[in-house]
């Protein structure tokens, strides 16, 4: 989401006032409670293969504000720098809503919410816990680029957990939004493409049913969890962009396979205007996740943890443009071990992509970490890219208040 950043400026000004009159977190009021959090980071990427370096900052304030033991309100805003040859700025509000706790075991929320389909995006994603300088490929999803799983929404969703035995728990949440949109664009000779899936949540609700989803986290122990999650709905058709006008959103060997097809339609025109198809209409959207974490009780400060995704668009009417099935499929499998007399961390990660019209991507990342701090991280770590974007250095500095 692009915009001017002056309005999000303010908010984080505002913010950070409240923040040294609270001094971070105390009561304001007898019932009221108001807490400033959120995180920073700064990174540089060296491109192998004379690609470009990147030089990126992140500024995250979160504030809650809480009442007696059963309201509370949370917000995140998100502000972006990168600069590749070319500067970019993004904003964006990435969740805001209302939590009413019911009891221990259940609270409602209501506005706009990190989805809680798959685990990566709502708990892992803040650059002071994630292990790593990036996310794992085809989980960035609404942070600039192309995923298979989504990343909020903008609905109502329930959330809770309870004991199952004496050591074993289970967590769940529910959750009903206004779901995904398609991005669709339009070439010259009229003809229409499914690009990708505009997934972050949107408060005008284009689609025609609402979407449902969640996710059930099961802990037989305390250190070793299983979760599977779902999402379906109907992503709807919102209007079409020209093909030549979209940003490289992750989606660049897509676009240009795209814009390959244009050409060959172009020269088929007599044909397509016998076809006389239809514009495309919503489709049926499915997303299944699989992840899992454990931590030895063996092999101590050592975490092992992954994740499966799958998103599935359904098939168009036969008099459609682009009316075939599409997949979004990706996974992740990540160990991390923390040398605590150092304070050093090794970490893995091997990542695999496969977009819907495009090539399969494949990824080892191995990093290096100094963790200073419990909140504050020096990360140093060298990616090998098969397919995509070519191999990377990177190193971020990342802080969590």
């Amino acid at each position: 989401m692009k915009t001017t950043l002056k309005p999000y400026i303010a908010l984080a000004l505002i913010s950070c006032v409240w923040a040294n009159i609270a001094q971070a977190q105390s009561s304001f009021e007898e019932d009221s409670a108001f807490h400033f959090a959120g995180y920073a980071d700064i990174g540089y990427g060296l491109v192998q293969g004379g690609g470009e370096d990147v030089f990126s900052a992140k500024f995250a304030p979160i504030i809650h504000y809480q009442y007696q033991d059963w309201f509370l309100f949370e917000a995140e805003g998100e502000f972006d720098f990168e600069d590749a040859g070319a500067s970019e700025k993004n904003a964006a509000l990435e969740y805001a809503s209302m939590n009413f706790f019911v009891n221990d075991n259940l609270s409602i929320g209501v506005g706009k919410y990190l989805s809680p389909v798959g685990n990566f995006i709502q708990n892992l994603h803040p650059s002071w816990i994630n292990k790593l300088p990036s996310m794992p490929l085809g989980f960035a999803g609404g942070h600039h680029g192309a995923g298979a799983t989504p990343n909020n929404d903008f609905g109502i969703q329930a959330r809770g957990g309870f004991e199952t035995g004496e050591k074993s728990r289970m967590n769940y949440a529910i959750m009903v939004g206004n779901g995904p949109e398609l991005i669709v664009e339009e070439a010259e000779d009229g003809d229409q493409y499914i690009e990708g899936l505009d997934l972050p949540a949107k408060f005008d609700d284009a689609n025609s049913d609402k979407a449902i989803g969640g996710r059930l986290g099961f802990l037989p122990i305390p250190n070793l969890e299983f979760g599977i999650s779902f999402e379906t709905a109907d992503a709807a058709f919102a209007g079409t962009r020209p093909a030549d006008a979209h940003e490289d959103d992750g989606h660049g060997d897509e676009g240009d396979e795209h814009a390959e097809e244009g050409d060959e339609h172009a020269e088929e025109g007599e044909e397509h205007e016998e076809d006389h198809f239809e514009s495309i209409a919503d489709r049926s959207y499915k997303v299944f996740s699989f992840d899992f974490y454990f931590a030895p009780t063996e092999v101590k400060n050592l975490i092992l943890r992954g994740e499966f995704a799958s998103t599935k668009l359904g098939k168009g009417h036969e008099d459609e443009y682009d009316h075939d099935k599409k997949r979004w499929e990706a996974w992740y499998a990540q160990a991390s071990y923390y040398f605590p007399n150092q304070k050093i961390e090794t970490v893995a990660r091997y990542g695999n992509f496969s977009p819907a019209g495009g090539d399969r991507s494949k990824q080892w990342s191995l990093g290096l970490n100094y963790i200073h701090k419990s909140n504050r991280i020096i990360k140093a770590a060298y990616e090998l890219n098969n397919g995509g974007s070519g191999d990377r250095a990177l190193f971020q500095y990342a802080y969590g208040f």
